[in-house]
């Protein structure tokens, strides 16, 4: 079966192991963005949706089922991880240049307090920035 998946985080950078494990199992689609607030968890970002005019930055791509079991869990989501679970994978609207979509999206489920929020939505830009001078 085929799924839509809206990616925005370290599955987007092109050195991270399991990118590459599934670089043949994932076709990009197109861009798109979310609603919700981006923070720095330290190695990863977490996503928390919200309606107050925050977007997150990032693509949405195509994958089939045991791709999707591989990304769920890298992302600590699933019976048989850690509980509670690290990310939730749920459902969620994400508009693209031409329309709005459904897509599974991975919501960080732990606090975020005391981690720095991503003001431009977009992770691998952040990143960009914190490795400039």
């Amino acid at each position: 079966m085929a799924h839509l998946l809206f990616i925005y985080g370290t599955l987007s950078q092109t050195d991270n192991p399991v990118a590459h494990l599934l670089q043949n199992r994932l076709r990009y689609l197109f861009k798109g963005k979310i609603k919700g607030v981006l923070y720095d968890t330290g190695d990863y970002p977490g996503l928390i949706p919200d309606d107050k005019g925050n977007w997150v930055y990032g693509s949405i791509c195509e994958l089939d089922d045991d791709a999707l079991a591989i990304i769920d869990d890298y992302e600590g989501y699933g019976e048989n991880q850690e509980q509670p679970n690290l990310y939730l994978r749920l459902m969620s609207a994400v508009q693209t240049e031409s329309s709005i979509i459904s897509a599974w999206i991975y919501v960080y489920n732990r606090s975020v307090d005391g981690f720095e929020k991503i003001q431009s939505g977009n992770y691998q830009e952040y990143l960009q920035q914190k490795k400039s001078p």
